[in-house]
């Protein structure tokens, strides 16, 4: 037996309890399937694209600049996994429908009491400088992560994870300290967790991560500066039919403007970026392109726009100022005149068709009741000393009209916000410093509750201040039912309750994830738009022959 990665006790923030076993795991949404056999691979369940151009060039923009090049200590899962995944392979992957399928393990298995998962790993890949993946190699990322108390140590004890032990030379088992079923899929959707580094640079150059990926993936990066990122195929790669469709190379360009992006459809200069709903001239741009020109909108799991809240800001703290907030807000005004009627308003962060969401949680005309936000306020008890806030607000126009709306109306009920703006290449990086009071945002999409709610409701990724202590124990007693039963839902509803009726943060609308692509752009349909609202997935991407 090997070294196992730790094996401190954690603050337990999940546990679930039912059986994830194979190569494909069903999420807690009610369009699951059916497991596939375990010797599923993602090229064995879908062939390569016949039509892909060889040598092709895709070109796609993006609205975030890239951070460092190292996963375990990234910004957040939806910001760095459109640069990480061209770099980078992951131990699992989810697929366009959110289900968990290999990619570095052949298979995994949870064990029967739900507290470990078992990886075989696959054999004869190695690491874009020659080192060869095994079950060291996965230790060394786990070993890593939990050493340098990034996104990755907070995801790994918000899981439960005690020990990571090589049992073999591709056998690996992480040990949880108690029952998480979907611990599979958080190890596929948060690269902080899954993705592999190479384990020479981590042991003796992991500076370098500063500058210069060491992944193991389909592409290498060529180069990289402030608004451009460009990949190069590697002359071979482990997944031979998935390697043959994917274009020679793929360039990121950060185009932040909504209509600079539009208009370098118009030119030539991209081939496909997500876009900001709502844009000006969208629809005649899609009209009067002939068919050249295809939108791609989930309908899987929507996105939130909120008002996210610093827990360590005193007036916040006090459950009733937060709700005089939300009566504050006219939802269907933003969704009407910011939106233009392209959201759809609520109060909690679960959709319809999810089984937890709440139908007793639905916004209705009623959640808009300034005269009630007096009110709650002066109950309170908060001296208007206090009430005096900040709101991080991101240079994206839409964002910019958003704030000033939330401001506009707040003030008017006895709150004195300031807006502080800030680039939106930045605006992550500065609200996680924990200096600013609020921070309007936008939310990915994400079909895993337990994802979703850890991300944006309970770890320091989007709560630098903490939570509301009372969401977690609410929280916990829903992932701890079985996935599938009718307990799971009922208790996830709860979750929505709690979130809407203490506004945990402030969910303002549901909003779609959507992409603008050109026609000859394939796989679009099953990259994972469902799962990271913001981000492509490369490797299902290819450029057809036209």
């Amino acid at each position: 037996m090997r070294k196992a990665v730790f094996r401190s006790a954690v603050a337990l923030l999940v546990g679930l309890g039912a059986t994830t076993v194979g190569c494909m795991a069903a999420l807690a949404s009610p369009t699951a399937r059916r497991p596939a056999p375990e010797t599923c691979t993602p090229v064995k369940c879908t062939a390569p694209a016949a039509d892909a151009k060889a040598n092709a060039i895709l070109r796609l923009a993006t609205i975030g600049a890239p951070g460092k090049w190292d996963p375990h200590n990234g910004r957040s899962p939806a910001q760095d996994q459109i640069y990480m995944s061209p770099v980078y392979d992951a131990l699992l992957q989810l697929d366009g429908e959110g289900a968990v399928r290999p990619e570095l393990a052949t298979s995994y298995k949870m064990s029967p009491d739900q507290k470990s998962l078992t990886l075989q790993l696959r054999t004869g890949v190695k690491f874009h400088d020659g080192t060869p993946f095994n079950a060291d190699a996965v230790v060394a990322n786990e070993n890593y992560a939990l050493a340098t108390g990034g996104l990755g140590a907070t995801l790994l004890k918000a899981n439960g994870v005690t020990s990571v032990t090589a049992t073999g030379p591709y056998t690996v088992v992480f040990t949880l300290s108690a029952p998480n079923p979907t611990f599979p899929i958080n190890v596929a959707y948060d690269y902080a967790i899954g993705g592999m580094v190479s384990p020479t640079v981590l042991k003796n150059n992991p500076e370098s991560l500063a500058t210069t990926p060491a992944g193991s993936g389909p592409y290498t990066l060529e180069s990289s500066n402030v608004t451009t990122v460009t990949y190069k195929k590697v002359p071979s790669y482990w997944n031979v039919p998935q390697w043959k469709q994917l274009p020679l190379k793929v360039q990121f360009q950060q185009i932040t403007d909504d209509n600079t992006r539009l208009a370098a459809f118009e030119t030539g200069q991209i081939d496909g970026s997500y876009i900001q709903l709502p844009l000006a001239g969208l629809d005649n741009l899609i009209k009067n392109s002939g068919g050249n020109i295809v939108k791609y909108t989930s309908d899987i799991a929507l996105g939130n726009a909120e008002i996210q809240l610093n827990y360590k800001t005193p007036a916040l703290q006090n459950v009733k100022v937060r709700q005089a907030m939300s009566y504050a807000i006219d939802r269907k005004a933003i969704c009407d005149k910011i939106f233009l009627r392209l959201c759809t308003p609520a109060l909690q962060p679960f959709s319809k068709g999810t089984i937890a969401y709440d139908p007793k949680s639905e916004w209705t005309p009623a959640s808009y009741n300034p005269t009630k936000a007096r009110q709650l306020l002066a109950e309170s008890g908060v001296p208007g000393s206090q009430l005096s806030l900040t709101l991080l607000s991101s240079n994206e126009p839409l964002i910019q009209r958003l704030s000033a709306f939330l401001q506009s109306q707040l003030n008017s009920v006895g709150f004195n916000i300031t807006l502080v703006p800030v680039a939106s290449t930045l605006s992550v990086t500065q609200w996680q410093t924990g200096q600013q009071d609020m921070w309007v945002s936008t939310v990915s999409g994400n079909p895993n509750l337990n994802g979703l709610m850890l991300d944006n409701f309970i770890t320091p990724v989007r709560m630098p201040g903490g939570t509301d202590p009372g969401l977690v124990p609410v929280f916990n007693r829903a992932d701890q039912q079985l996935l599938g039963t009718k307990q799971r839902a009922t208790a996830f509803q709860k979750v929505a309750a709690y979130i809407a009726q203490n506004a945990v943060n402030i969910v303002l609308g549901h909003v779609p994830a959507t992409y603008l692509v050109k026609s000859y752009v394939g796989g679009m349909d099953t990259m994972v738009t469902a799962q990271i609202g913001i981000a492509y997935q490369i490797r299902y991407l290819y450029v057809r022959k036209h």
